[in-house]
């Protein structure tokens, strides 16, 4: 009979396995306030381990990091204990080269991700961008910094007088984008640098708007009126793509919002010149000649948050609906509308090679986390982690070792989230303990910790570990 019942469970933990995705909660860091407002943030894929930002029951906001497992979640660097100051506290923190480039309450830091490994760092912080080979230029809101990463020296490259910096564009590898506001002139200036003082060129002068729509292959799009313009950063040199010709161009605002190039096509959002929600989009053709399709209208502010995902073309309007399109097609086709699913901007979403992972809500549930391979089929919840329409809230969506992190709501309040489709092995260790209905009593592990109970209900199960730990795991 023994033998049998083991069978038999054998069986369904089998099936546990393979009919439940692993959406499971990382560590409950901050027990003592399971309805905290605050969650770990700032999430960074860096080496062996996913560093972020959180606060646990006697510390403020430090730097943490995991492997993925409850054990292996642990605070990385307590700056406090560095400083020395009472209450110092970390606001936020960047990779860089080998190191990671930490800005406190007290001032900046680098790091190789351990305590003892961590050293101030003099004139730090603004936007950073790597030149490689240990240098780094730092963009400031008046100045270009050079910093050393092997003798951890800063010294000043250009200093921009009357003048702050505004947008800047780091996608490149080679060349740093960024605008530079004159007031006094009431003038915008787009830059480019490549980390040197002859290499800090001005590329134009703009309209009084934030110009830049993206950078592909480290040539730059800009935004002047209702024209698109390209600057080739080898050649110096500018062009026009594309004129919409609308009838007027007052200073202060562009009719061309926003954009994303894709291989031979630019995708942007265009609004004519005093016109009112009549945003749409349009694409350039770029190879050969240029010639530009257009989609419908879309509401206040139009398409924005755009990815591709298996030669879909997917973006999000501001009345919260989801669209997909056939890039493969030679003009627009198989525009798809994905009802009831929602989004909620940048911090609320991230992309695989395959899929889109982001912040939505589909009928009858609330803000949960879902995916979309850009297909009706493939646009679903990855779980359901506050039963019904109550909302876990996800966001951060960051991806490390082909598992999927992000803070959400739950039992423990807000905490961080893994997703992960790895197999997981168990090692049954005793027998098993039926107990009353939806209740078995096992004795084996799950990633070498032991688990004491498992509750089964629709749609998830309930694990509880020998410290006291619940995780649940959803059905996918």
């Amino acid at each position: 009979m023994k033998k049998n019942y083991i069978l038999l469970l054998l069986l369904w933990i089998h099936f546990f396995h393979t009919s439940f995705s692993q959406v499971t909660l990382v560590k409950d860091i901050n027990p003592s306030y399971s309805y905290s407002v605050d969650g770990p943030d700032n999430l960074l894929s860096f080496g062996e381990h996913l560093y972020f930002r959180a606060s646990n029951d006697t510390n403020g906001f430090q730097l943490w990091r995991t492997d993925g497992t409850t054990l292996g979640t642990t605070q990385a660097v307590n700056i406090s204990k560095y400083s020395g100051v009472t209450g110092d506290i970390l606001y936020s923190f960047d990779a860089l080269n080998s190191h990671l480039l930490l800005n406190a309450k007290s001032g900046t830091y680098i790091t190789d991700g351990s305590q003892n490994g961590t050293k101030a760092l003099k004139n730090g912080y603004g936007t950073l961008f790597n030149l490689g080979g240990g240098n780094v230029l730092f963009l400031r809101t008046d100045s270009l910094l050079l910093y050393n990463e092997t003798t951890n020296t800063t010294s000043s490259l250009k200093v921009f007088s009357r003048s702050s910096i505004g947008n800047v564009n780091t996608s490149s590898s080679k060349f740093c984008y960024f605008e530079l506001n004159d007031y006094a002139k009431n003038k915008l200036y787009l830059y480019v640098t490549d980390g040197t003082l002859a290499g800090t060129q001005l590329v134009d002068t703009l309209l009084f708007a934030s110009s830049i729509v993206d950078v592909y292959q480290d040539h730059v799009y800009y935004a002047q009126c209702d024209e698109v313009w390209e600057y080739d950063p080898i050649a110096h040199t500018t062009k026009k793509v594309y004129n919409f010709a609308f009838s007027n161009c007052p200073l202060q605002k562009n009719a061309v919002v926003r954009g994303k190039r894709f291989q031979n096509k630019l995708y942007v959002v265009v609004n004519p010149i005093g016109s009112y929600n009549t945003y749409s989009l349009s694409i350039l053709q770029l190879e050969n000649q240029v010639s530009r399709d257009s989609l419908q209208p879309f509401g206040v502010t139009g398409p924005y948050d755009f990815s591709f995902v298996n030669n879909r073309f997917l973006f999000f309007t501001d009345s919260y609906d989801f669209f997909s399109v056939d890039y493969s097609a030679d003009h627009l086709t198989g525009l798809v509308h994905f009802d009831g699913v929602t989004e909620n901007g940048p911090d609320w979403y991230t992309q695989s090679d395959t899929k889109l992972f982001f912040y939505g809500s589909m009928s009858g549930k609330g803000w949960e986390p879902m995916e979309s391979d850009g297909t009706v089929a493939g646009t679903k919840l990855i779980a359901d982690i506050r039963d019904g329409d109550l909302s876990s809230y996800p966001k951060y969506f960051t991806l490390h070792k082909g598992d999927l992190y992000f803070q959400a709501y739950g039992d423990q309040g807000y905490e961080l989230y893994k997703y992960g489709n790895a197999s997981v092995t168990t090692d049954l260790e005793e027998e098993a303990i039926m107990e009353p209905e939806k209740h078995v009593k096992m004795a084996y592990t799950l990633l070498g910790e032991p688990i004491l109970n498992i509750e089964e209900h629709e749609g998830f199960a309930i694990l509880l570990f020998s410290d006291g730990t619940r995780q649940k795991i959803y059905k996918q």
